[in-house]
């Protein structure tokens, strides 16, 4: 799955909350030479169990923070897939992972700044294996950045 993103247009204006805020596009050098590495945390209302025959979903959004994988790695497991660099991040495993219904949730990395934490999305969750808690493929957000920028200006 190739540019697996979409934007959609609301009708009206986001009321903002404490739980309900914006997220931040990579800017500046994480559009050119920053490597996503280590841990990110990934957001949804997907499935919390594993089994893929017992979906069940939270009445709350769910958050983990799971490794960044190699897509060497990735590769391996979604043999018929065609992961590449410049269009997929790879996350997950050890039975940690999105899961069904996670698709199109962010993958999420914060940096502090003196006592400011803010958080960019770098990743949407594409895909994954029919078994939660191994590595799932994620959109690369940076990558699509001039596309969003395009539309979004329009």
């Amino acid at each position: 799955m190739l540019h697996d993103i979409a934007l959609i247009k609301l009708k009206s204006r986001v009321r903002f909350t404490p739980f309900i805020r914006p997220i931040c596009l990579p800017q500046g050098r994480m559009l050119t030479s920053y490597r996503l590495s280590g841990n990110v945390t990934v957001a949804g209302w997907g499935s919390i169990d594993p089994d893929p025959d017992r979906n069940i979903f939270p009445s709350k959004l769910q958050h983990i923070s799971i490794p960044v994988v190699s897509l060497k790695q990735c590769q391996a497991i979604f043999l018929k897939s065609n992961i590449d660099e410049g269009n997929h991040y790879c996350a997950g495993g050890e039975g940690r992972d999105s899961c069904v219904g996670d698709s199109g949730g962010p993958m999420m990395k914060s940096f502090v700044d003196g006592s400011s934490r803010t958080y960019f999305i770098f990743g949407l969750v594409s895909y994954g294996s029919d078994v939660c808690g191994y590595p799932a493929v994620y959109t690369n957000v940076p990558e699509h950045i001039k596309w969003i920028l395009d539309k979004i200006s329009n």
